[in-house]
């Protein structure tokens, strides 16, 4: 749940900056809609001085200091991983959306930012509830996300109505946000506390890098409906698989 409240106030930032630049360049184009992000940076970045300035020297409350190493790692953290990094491969980051919603004239520029924010809202509103139903089920939470990676594709791929269109800006926030929300907590239940850190960082590496060739692989699928979509259910398959295969080796809780 921790997790979950994080991230809303994350999302609140993340909601009205799109609203934000899609006003802006309706009324002043894109010089304008950039120069009026440089209000929330300076102030983020006064922000970050102040708490530097209250609090220069962080202590941890952990009592056990961290190890450094790949030994000690459980099969589920593993696991873990290559299920998450096979989601990865197969969740279109939203440049990629919106670089094929504007090239093949879909939507406006205003539009594209405007379901961009709709994804953020949908991602502030669903982060407490996942972290609740994270603490209450469990790893089983994860099954969503290949599911909904797979929706997305479709709706965007196939849906001939803009307004349809645009509720498929839903599926991908509820993904984003369990990606910075339960799927983080999912790791203090499949690592000791020693190992953490170091699982976070390994964890970030291989998500980020099969996201990135996730992402490369999109931009040339996307002339061909066809392959793009089996691509999609491919790996939406194969990491429910390895979900599946998650949660029964550690029965959906603790290893």
């Amino acid at each position: 749940k921790g997790f979950g409240i994080h991230e809303l106030m994350d999302q609140v930032g993340a909601f009205i900056g799109p609203l934000l630049v899609a006003v802006m360049l309706v009324y002043w184009g894109y010089r304008g809609a950039f120069l009026s992000l440089l209000i929330p940076g300076i102030i983020s970045i006064a922000l970050i001085l102040t708490a530097w300035s209250m609090y220069p020297t962080l202590k941890s409350i952990s009592i056990e200091k961290p190890r450094i190493g790949f030994k000690g790692f459980s099969k589920s953290f593993w696991i873990y991983v290559a299920a998450s990094s096979i989601l990865a491969l197969g969740f279109m980051h939203w440049s990629i959306a919106s670089y094929y919603l504007k090239t093949y004239s879909v939507l406006s520029d205003v539009e594209i930012g405007l379901m961009y924010s709709l994804a953020m809202i949908v991602d502030a509103f669903v982060a407490i509830p996942l972290g609740a139903l994270f603490d209450r089920i469990g790893l089983r939470i994860l099954f969503i996300n290949p599911i909904l990676a797979f929706l997305f594709i479709l709706m965007l791929i196939y849906t001939p109505q803009k307004p349809l269109l645009l509720l498929s800006a839903i599926p991908w926030g509820i993904v984003m946000c369990s990606e910075e929300s339960v799927m983080r907590a999912s790791i203090v239940k499949l690592v000791e506390p020693s190992k953490r850190p170091l699982a976070y960082g390994l964890f970030g590496v291989v998500f980020g890098l099969a996201w990135a060739i996730g992402g490369y692989t999109y931009s040339l699928l996307l002339a061909s409906k066809i392959y793009l979509m089996v691509y999609t259910l491919t790996t939406a398959i194969t990491s429910l698989y390895l979900y599946h295969i998650l949660t029964s080796h550690t029965k959906g809780s603790q290893i």
